[in-house]
């Protein structure tokens, strides 16, 4: 749904995000409005959630609840672009509006509830928030920042230990997008 998205802010191809990018990811938030569960806080919560190649089975894995805020915010966003009036929005922006935040600690970003970076790990899901998705950014405000730099601060005490190939090149473009040019060419 992603790269959807991106072809289409690429393209700026109208007729590409009518009728292929929006019904794909509209698609997708179907599936999570169905799945999150409004807590007693009045915020929505992704429930038993697991993070791509972590161990461990929680309420609220980062990279999910990343997913759901990009996807809430193309698809409101497609409403202006296309001119639409989905009968769905209404609650795509109350899940928007009332989604938990990430979960954080003084380490930054947690892999899920209560589930810091404890290790080096093979895929950088826990970072998805700043890249590939960019809702967090340097640009953003002290605390985007402040949360930017321990989550980056953690991640890279953790060590290379598990990083297999494919992880290094997000890892650069994870660098290039929080404007760390030296570190992007490690």
């Amino acid at each position: 749904a992603h790269h959807f998205w991106l072809h289409y802010l690429y393209s700026q191809d109208d007729t590409f995000l009518r009728e292929k990018a929006y019904p794909f990811i509209r698609e997708f938030m179907r599936f999570y409005v169905g799945y999150l569960e409004k807590g007693e806080d009045g915020l929505y919560h992704l429930p038993w959630d697991l993070s791509p190649e972590y161990e461990g089975v929680d309420w609220d894995v980062t990279c999910s609840l990343a997913l759901v805020r990009f996807l809430a915010e193309a698809l409101l966003r497609c409403q202006d672009i296309l001119g639409l009036s989905e009968p769905e929005a209404p609650v795509w922006r109350e899940i928007l509006d009332h989604l938990t935040p990430y979960p954080q600690d003084q380490t930054g970003l947690l892999v899920m509830r209560d589930t810091p970076l404890s290790h080096s790990h093979r895929h950088h899901s826990h970072l998805m928030p700043i890249h590939p998705l960019g809702l967090l950014n340097v640009e953003g405000s002290e605390e985007e920042r402040s949360l930017i730099d321990r989550s980056i601060n953690t991640w890279l005490r953790q060590g290379f230990g598990e990083w297999i190939g494919e992880v290094w090149p997000w890892a650069s473009l994870i660098a290039s997008r929080i404007q760390k040019g030296n570190m992007a060419c490690m």
